[in-house]
């Protein structure tokens, strides 16, 4: 009957609201005795909005600064697994979260690719000057490679940039992201906040690392990688949406638009050959091309790429820090 179906309608509309406004929750942020304590971490407030950036300082006594700039569904503390690395180099690691993951707040204009890219620069290197850093290394992670690179050129304009890494860098678009629309439907947003909830997603990460291949695997956790850092690594992929939604819907934009705007968004030129340039690839990347290296190599003449044997997830960052 008529009043069935309205009655139906009603139970519809109210479960979508339901759900988009769980989409649209955000958890409270840490605080910062709350964020050291737990994770080790520190905020900056930011120059360009007044809002906090999560970053991690590591083994603070190295004499050699490396910027590290982490990818999608991670955050800064991805790089404290190298923390002996560091101390055993003399290395100090910055590892600021990009804004959208992690406990770093996120912009008001995530949607916006070049804004959140050259915004993020230009924090960042306000935060250095904050750490009193003039000249360091900057390396970046996957996705993370091309605020890497955004930040390494204009550091380069100032005399600040020593070297510069990508590994497993996503620099440019990919026609296999060409048939994903341009913005996460709802119910996307749904489904990301069920699994960024600490007590219902990091249960469903665990029970999906293990049924695939027998004692832990998923498709982005191969049973190469060794259950700890699996461990690790799932546990950083939840963390990342934990507090906002914000960094997995700037994710999808990053790559849905890169494929319909294929922009230029580091200044390549001032990358000189002074200014050595590192871009390590797994030869068994199932995610990222090798197209991605390439299009560095065209823009960067003296570039050096460098594989290593394995998939996307299994890049270890220890042979472009050292």
């Amino acid at each position: 009957s008529q009043r069935c179906c309205l009655g139906f309608l009603a139970l519809v509309l109210g479960i979508h609201i339901s759900l988009y406004f769980m989409a649209i929750h955000e958890a409270p942020f840490p605080s910062s005795t709350e964020l050291l304590e737990k994770d080790g971490g520190f905020y900056f407030e930011r120059p360009s909005d007044g809002k906090l950036l999560e970053y991690y300082d590591i083994n603070q006594s190295g004499s050699t600064l490396v910027l590290v700039i982490h990818g999608s569904s991670s955050t800064g503390r991805l790089f404290t697994e190298y923390e002996e690395f560091a101390q055993q180099n003399s290395l100090r690691l910055v590892s600021p979260s990009i804004p959208g993951f992690g406990a770093s707040q996120a912009y008001a204009k995530m949607e916006d690719i070049k804004y959140v890219l050259e915004t993020f620069s230009k924090d960042v290197l306000s935060l250095l000057d904050h750490l009193k850093v003039e000249q360091f290394f900057v390396l970046g992670l996957s996705m993370g490679s091309e605020f890497a690179f955004v930040t390494g050129s204009n550091a380069a304009k100032e005399g600040r940039l020593l070297g510069i890494s990508s590994t497993v860098g996503v620099v440019f678009p990919q026609e296999k992201f060409e048939g994903f629309v341009d913005k996460s439907p709802p119910y996307l947003r749904v489904l990301a906040n069920i699994m960024s909830n600490q007590y219902v997603g990091w249960p469903i990460f665990q029970a999906l690392a293990r049924p695939f291949m027998g004692e832990r695997s998923a498709p982005m956790m191969p049973p190469e990688v060794p259950e700890d850092r699996a461990t690790f690594l799932l546990k950083e992929i939840e963390r990342s949406h934990r507090y906002t939604l914000s960094g997995a819907l700037y994710a999808t934009t990053y790559w849905t638009l890169r494929v319909q705007h294929p922009e230029t968004y580091a200044d390549y030129e001032a990358i000189t050959e002074n200014i050595p340039v590192q871009l390590y690839y797994g030869t068994k990347d199932s995610m990222v091309d090798f197209d991605n290296q390439q299009y560095l190599l065209d823009k960067i003449k003296h570039a050096v790429a460098i594989p290593f044997e394995g998939d996307h997830v299994e890049a270890n960052c220890g042979e472009a820090l050292g």
